[in-house]
Formats: structure tokens, sequence, C-alpha cells
């Protein structure tokens, strides 16, 4: 068997991927499918973690943009995660797969608090640690940009539409990215192919991608920004929304 390139993965999964062919809540036929892919991912990776978002039930800065308290949504955010942990928790165990979910919100009688050497150490015995309830958004650098972005699409229905467009673009583009650059290293591996990109790509590791990923950010919003300033989408956008008159 092939040696895994990467020994530990911390795996982000969208909350929204839980509902299935459903708009709101958590789908078990989705769920059961996504475990058995994560425990097919495992076996090309022998340490797995997971992050599982709550958008399924609730956004707590989408409810902030709306009037809600913005610490108390994003507590009702942070529960959401644990709801989804659970549920994912409980579909790898009938797999056979020995999981524990660690919560930043202490409440013991259905997860253990987050501890970083007790993680680690469930990390390297095998099973398969499932990190619920982090730290809001709001306290960190890209989440008081992201809190200004959402608050700024959610005001005007043209500004979501141009806020979605942008970054439905960006996650195509980065996927490609990192899709392509693990391919690429693969086939070198596997191919033995020769040569100063094959060779590049055989070595890229992780933080590189990491770096990459962060300039196609920055790119993205500074590009998104000039087009909707300088091509002055809302402008347009209202003078054909206005009615003609008869």
């Amino acid at each position: 068997m092939t040696r895994p390139r990467f020994n530990r993965i911390l795996l982000k999964l969208s909350g929204e991927a839980l509902m299935g062919q459903g708009q709101f809540g958590i789908d078990p036929d989705a769920v059961d499918a996504l475990a058995r892919e994560i425990l097919t991912a495992r076996e090309f990776c022998p340490e797995l973690c997971l992050v599982v978002g709550g958008g399924n039930i609730f956004r707590g800065m989408a409810a902030a943009a709306k009037g809600f308290d913005r610490a108390t949504a994003d507590y009702m955010g942070m529960l959401a995660t644990v709801m989804n942990a659970l549920a994912v928790q409980g579909a790898l165990e009938k797999l056979g797969a020995e999981t524990r979910v660690q919560s930043a919100i202490p409440m013991s009688s259905v997860s253990e608090p987050y501890i970083r050497r007790r993680a680690l150490r469930h990390i390297e015995k095998g099973r398969i640690v499932l990190f619920a309830a982090g730290m809001a958004l709001l306290d960190t650098i890209d989440g008081s940009f992201m809190n200004y972005a959402y608050g700024w699409a959610f005001s005007q229905p043209v500004r979501k539409v141009f806020y979605n467009i942008a970054i439905t673009g960006l996650s195509v583009a980065v996927a490609l990215v990192i899709g392509t650059m693990e391919l690429g290293g693969l086939l070198a591996q596997q191919l033995g192919a020769h040569g100063s990109l094959w060779a590049w790509l055989e070595r890229v590791n992780i933080n590189t991608l990491g770096f990459i990923v962060v300039g196609m950010f920055i790119a993205t919003w500074a590009i998104a920004a000039a087009l909707w300033r300088f091509a002055r989408i809302e402008e347009r956008w209202s003078v054909r929304s206005e009615p003609t008159a008869e």
C-alpha cells in the first residue's frame, strides 16, 4: 500500500452536507453516506479529526445581520455544530469507528470538554475526534471581515447575488487548484514522472497550498471589490428594478 502523503488531517464538513435533498435539518441517509466517505478517506490517513459546521440548522452571522444580538446568535450557531457532530458521531460508530466529540462549550452529558492534549491522545490511538462549538468567528481577524461581508451582502438582494457568485467562483477555483496539485503529485509519485514541474508537485505540502489559497482569497476579494465599485453594479440594478411609468 502506498504510504500516505499526510499522517494527520483535519477535515471541515459543511453543515449543509448533512441536509441531503432537504432545505433544513439533518437527513439520516445523507449523514450515513458522509460517514462512509469519511471512513474511506481514513484508509489513506491514519489520524483523522473533523470540524462540522452548523449552517443546516442555524447561521449566527446571518441571524445577526437580521437583528439578533451578535453574541447570542454566535452561541446558537455553536450549539448547532454540537448537534451535527453528535449526528456524525452516531453514523460513524454504527460503522464500527471509535470516535470522540469534544466541545469548547462544556456539556459533559453529551461530549468531552476540549483539551488539546486529550484530543491528541485520542487521535494517536486511532479515534476520530469531532470538534464542536468552537470559538466564534467574531473573535478572529478573518471572522471580523466575514461579519462585515455578511452584513453588507444581506442588506440588498443584488449584493447577496453578487456575494454568492464571488464565493462560489472562489470555492470552485480553490478546489480546482488543490485537486490539480494533489493529482499531479500523486501521478508523479505513481508513474515515476521526471522533470522540475513533477518534482515540485510531488514535494508540495499543505503549507504551500495554504499560502496559495490565501493569495487566491485576497485576489478574489480585490477583484470583486473593484468590479462592484467601477462597474456600478448596484446603480445599474436599481435603475433596471425601478417600475416604468405607464
